[in-house]
């Protein structure tokens, strides 16, 4: 059976790319309550960036050294559109 973390597909990618920062951002909104954290998230945008940072270490740690490319590429897609999204519909 092979490994599925090391398949190379598009698709692939851009479910981990939808997934880690969905899960990320559940974890912040969890979180939203503590005084730490309403410290550091006055700016409504930065919850959302610290969400996708997830994508940027898997596209690191775990692309790179296996040369997913395919995979890799999705990731970098959605992550630059969520990107992009923030910047245009989060005031």
């Amino acid at each position: 059976m092979k490994n599925i973390f090391k398949t190379d597909f598009y698709l692939l990618g851009i479910g981990y790319a939808i997934l880690l920062p969905a899960l990320f951002y559940g974890v912040i909104f969890l979180l939203k309550e503590t005084d730490i954290v309403v410290k550091l998230f006055l700016n409504p945008k930065v919850p959302y960036f610290v969400a996708l940072i997830p994508n940027l270490i898997v596209m690191r740690f775990l692309f790179v050294p296996y040369k997913l490319d395919k995979s890799g590429r999705g990731v970098l897609a959605v992550t630059f559109v969520l990107f992009m999204a923030v910047f245009v519909f989060i005031r």
